[in-house]
């Protein structure tokens, strides 16, 4: 998170000292990938950042005209949530700025921007700056293990387990967090959020403490 928040203010530290307007506006054209909670947040907090907190740190450059634009692949932002909350969601970071950019996917990324692909068209966004949020695969254990019982897993990679955590076809085995898609009371996999994985990691705990199956 330091990290990231250095290399967002040196954008805007590079751009005050750019001479070339095309350089200039890469700089402060700021992309998103991926429309879940942590794309979500992270474009608006860049809104607010660049609208409010940077706004009178430089003198050359206006800080409140940096584009913010959150790309995803899919049809509506936090598509974990109801519908009605991602448009209200959608809503929100619009009012902050926010350009969202929805069944747009990134297939290419460099040190000068960014590709996506909207319907059969390639599209080209100009950018010093992409933040990746659109998840990662799982790691490597999740498909050693995925293997060695023979369980299902999804695009991700995780692993599709059962309402009490366990690996189907192996009660002795639960597998929560990142490496699990758990299912939820609509059949829909759960968030990828950490409150999700506590919430795990309390009943696999209760579980072993009353001695059932499931330690792993």
């Amino acid at each position: 998170a330091v990290a990231l928040r250095e290399r967002i203010v040196s954008a805007f530290e590079e751009a005050e000292r750019a001479t070339d307007s095309t350089v200039r506006d890469e700089l402060l054209t700021f992309v998103v990938v991926g429309g879940g909670p942590t794309g979500v947040e992270i474009a608006g907090q860049l809104a607010i950042l660049a609208r409010s907190t940077l706004k009178r740190q430089f003198s050359l450059i206006d800080t409140s005209r940096a584009r913010v634009i959150l790309v995803d692949a899919g049809d509506r932002v936090v598509p974990a949530f109801s519908e009605k909350l991602s448009a209200k969601t959608a809503r929100g970071l619009a009012e902050l700025g926010v350009t969202v950019r929805e069944r747009a996917m990134a297939t290419a990324v460099d040190e000068q921007g960014l590709t996506v692909k909207v319907d059969e068209t390639e599209e080209r966004i100009a950018t010093r700056t992409v933040i990746w949020a659109a998840g990662v695969r799982a790691a490597g254990l999740t498909g050693a293990l995925a293997r060695a019982t023979g369980a299902s897993t999804d695009r991700g990679g995780r692993i599709e387990v059962g309402a009490d955590c366990t690996v189907p076809g192996h009660p002795e085995i639960s597998a929560i967090g990142d490496m699990a898609s758990h299912p939820g009371p609509d059949g829909k996999p759960l968030p990828g959020l950490a409150t999700t994985a506590i919430q795990q990691a309390h009943h696999v705990a209760r579980a072993i403490r009353r001695g059932q199956p499931g330690p792993s």
